[in-house]
């Protein structure tokens, strides 16, 4: 589910995130445009200390040292009870801008990949959490999923946890618990 997805470089809106990224960058790498995987490091929307929204450069991606693995995506309707995701999931939200993002429906031995994109071509903001490791220079975030709305439904079983352009400071700065929040903010791309 949501394994990638699309940074439209010349995109005016996302060209203006990816820039103030890019000035914050604190390591050598580059922020990634263009189709994103698991581990790029990527523009990425949330508070700062004074509660103001901005935007950070964040690899998509929890790690997990204990398997050595990487958990991209986290599940809204068991992240806040996750030993994993739990803390993060409570109190630090984010918004993952992008111009799209892709899922792949099997046919028989065939996976046919589709892209998924908001209605009038708009940037896609998919809700999120983060997470700081000792002695990573980037956050690292994780795409919350939801079960599909009916025109997902029939490619794949998850979808991305939408949130439409004027929900994104409910969501970062809401005292609320992030589940109270997206079963009514949640959009249909």
């Amino acid at each position: 589910m949501c394994g990638r997805y699309y940074i439209e470089e010349d995109d005016g809106a996302l060209a203006q995130v990816i820039e103030k990224a890019q000035s914050r960058k604190g390591s050598g790498e580059n922020i990634k445009t263009g189709e994103i995987f698991p581990t790029d490091i990527v523009p990425v929307i949330c508070n700062n200390k004074r509660l103001e929204r901005s935007v950070f450069p964040m690899r998509w991606g929890f790690y997990r040292p204990q398997s050595s693995s990487t958990a991209f995506n986290a599940r809204i309707e068991t992240a806040g009870s996750s030993s994993f995701f739990g803390d993060s999931f409570r109190n630090r939200r984010c918004v993952i801008p992008a111009s799209c993002y892709f899922e792949w429906k099997s046919e028989g031995k065939r996976k046919i990949k589709y892209k998924i994109r908001a209605a009038a071509d708009r940037i896609v903001y998919m809700a999120g959490i983060y997470t700081t490791m000792q002695g990573e220079d980037v956050p690292r975030f994780a795409v919350l999923t939801c079960n599909p709305t009916i025109d997902i439904a029939g490619i794949h079983d998850r979808m991305p946890v939408m949130i439409p352009p004027d929900g994104i400071d409910e969501w970062l700065n809401s005292g609320k618990l992030p589940a109270d929040i997206v079963p009514m903010r949640a959009s249909s791309v």
